[in-house]
């Protein structure tokens, strides 16, 4: 209710003042208008007798197209002995009552002119009214003012309720983005309103989904951890008993696979639940793209052929970056395996590397199935399969582009996923290029040499 009221009192106490301000201006141009009312009249009387000479002269065809061409020609009126007005205008009945008046009673005097054919005519002066456009052109001063003063209070009044809800939108924005320390700055009032009230309920709620989220990611790490303890005794066990099993125990083979898989996603639930901070302390160096790319598909060519599934590379010239090569090489493996593990028997994952200005992009091409529109964000968040059992039977837990996706954005670029006309998804990593870049380049190869 109190933002209501401040709402409600600022806007009424605004249109007072323009409105006092409007009076004032009034005021000052009625007093200009009849300060310059004498020089006015003064001026269109000896335009009558002008215009009365011609009739005289020439008749009331030549007065009809003088009067015609005058800009003040609304301050004239010319009748003949019928009556009719010369330029047969129609006058409201009230002018013509005040003309009739002030002729009367000697303010204003009717000058009579003969013209050649006989006709006599008389000629009344009619005296200016003031237009508001008219005398504030004339006194551009006082519309300038009102302008000014009218835009400097809206600004302030829009400035002043504007400025906390962008700050408050933009503290939102930052929340859906991740940034979970985002806040916005509390407004400090007397008398709270419920303005204040928001951003307060804001932050509160910002702090709940802070100490959620990261429960959330403890939670999983120690899982995690605690997870470990329990599958290196049953490793150890496996170990001890393999020598009395018969290489032809496929229960055996299939235990040993399942411990594999547990390991590979306890390790990625500690790897996608360490602090921010952790991530964020990053080793950046010099990165010859290109050999980073060729030493991860070599190191994945091994499992691909294992089911008859190749993995071909398109490299363009030399790309040198900054980066973290340990996140960055788990980040491709991570895209490069996934690819893989979605492209049929047969089918081959294209991986192709080009530079666009300063900017590398790196483009992973699979012949899976693909991915339905509306979910192609959702495959970078945590646990997100596509389908509920397509995970399992592929040998996925959801995990490995979520943790790509943060180590491409730890390293100043971006990732995305799109559907490819032919069948089949395509990851797409863009990377930036220092300018020092072909600097360190340079400096290499003259060191080579």
């Amino acid at each position: 209710m109190r933002f209501f009221l401040k709402l409600f009192f600022s806007f009424w106490i605004t249109l007072i003042m323009m409105a006092g301000l409007v009076a004032w201006a009034a005021s000052q141009l009625r007093d200009s208008f009849e300060r310059q009312l004498p020089s006015t009249m003064m001026h269109q009387a000896e335009e009558r007798k002008a215009l009365a000479a011609l009739m005289a002269r020439e008749g009331a065809e030549s007065v009809r197209q003088r009067l015609s061409s005058l800009a003040n020609r609304d301050g004239f009126l010319v009748f003949d002995g019928s009556g009719r007005e010369l330029l047969a205008r129609s006058m409201p009945g009230t002018h013509l009552q005040t003309i009739e008046a002030m002729e009367k009673s000697g303010v204003l005097t009717p000058l009579a002119a003969t013209a050649p054919d006989g006709e006599t005519y008389s000629f009344h002066l009619r005296p200016p009214h003031p237009s508001l456009f008219r005398v504030a052109t004339d006194n551009p001063l006082y519309l300038l003012l009102i302008i000014i003063l009218n835009g400097v209070v809206v600004f302030l009044l829009a400035f002043h309720f504007t400025r906390p809800i962008k700050k408050l939108r933009d503290a939102s924005l930052k929340l859906a983005e991740g940034d979970m320390g985002a806040r916005c700055q509390s407004i400090s009032l007397r008398v709270p309103d419920e303005l204040s009230h928001l951003i307060h309920d804001f932050n509160f709620m910002a702090d709940r989904l802070e100490k959620l989220f990261h429960a959330h990611k403890r939670l999983l790490r120690d899982i995690s951890h605690e997870l470990r303890s329990p599958l290196a005794r049953m490793r150890v066990a496996s170990a001890l008993i393999q020598p009395s099993i018969p290489d032809s125990c496929e229960n055996y083979k299939q235990l040993e696979i399942e411990m594999e898989r547990l390991d590979n996603l306890i390790g990625q639930i500690i790897s996608l639940s360490r602090p921010d901070s952790v991530w964020h302390v990053a080793s950046h160096d010099w990165i010859d793209l290109n050999c980073l790319i060729e030493t991860v598909v070599a190191d994945v060519r091994y499992e691909a052929g294992q089911g008859d599934r190749m993995v071909e590379l398109d490299l363009s010239e030399t790309v040198i970056i900054k980066a973290d090569g340990t996140q960055l090489r788990s980040a491709l493996e991570n895209i490069i395996r996934n690819a893989l593990r979605y492209t049929p028997e047969k089918r081959s994952v294209m991986v192709t590397s080009v530079q666009n200005g300063q900017t590398a992009i790196i483009t992973v091409y699979d012949e899976g199935s693909g991915v339905p529109e509306e979910q192609l964000e959702e495959i970078f968040k945590p646990f997100y399969r596509v389908e509920e059992d397509r995970g399992q039977e592929r040998g996925g837990f959801g995990l490995g582009l979520a943790i790509a996706s943060r180590a491409i954005k730890n390293n100043n670029g971006t990732i995305k996923a799109a559907n490819r006309l032919e069948g089949g998804l395509v990851v797409t990593v863009c990377l930036p290029i220092p300018k020092e870049s072909r600097d360190f380049m340079e400096s290499s190869n003259g060191s080579e040499s």
